[in-house]
């Protein structure tokens, strides 16, 4: 019965040990989830200024019926 036991601690105790490392490797996929959404919010933001840029640019270059602007 002693040896059933501690079998089944030994077992216990491991499966404790793997469910610490999953939970960490958990974390550090959250926390590249976190980065990645910072990255992708980041990235639509600076497209919609290109976009408000290259519209600017446009009537810019439509008000001046495409000759050259002034330097």
């Amino acid at each position: 019965m002693d040896q059933k036991m501690e079998a089944l601690h030994q077992q216990l105790q491991k499966m404790r040990r793997e469910k610490e490392v999953q939970e960490d490797a958990l974390y550090v996929i959250r926390q590249k989830q976190v980065r990645l959404e910072s990255v992708e919010s980041e990235l639509f933001h600076m497209e919609r200024e290109k976009s408000n840029l290259v519209a600017q640019a446009h009537e810019v270059w439509q008000g001046n019926h495409g000759k050259k602007c002034s330097t």
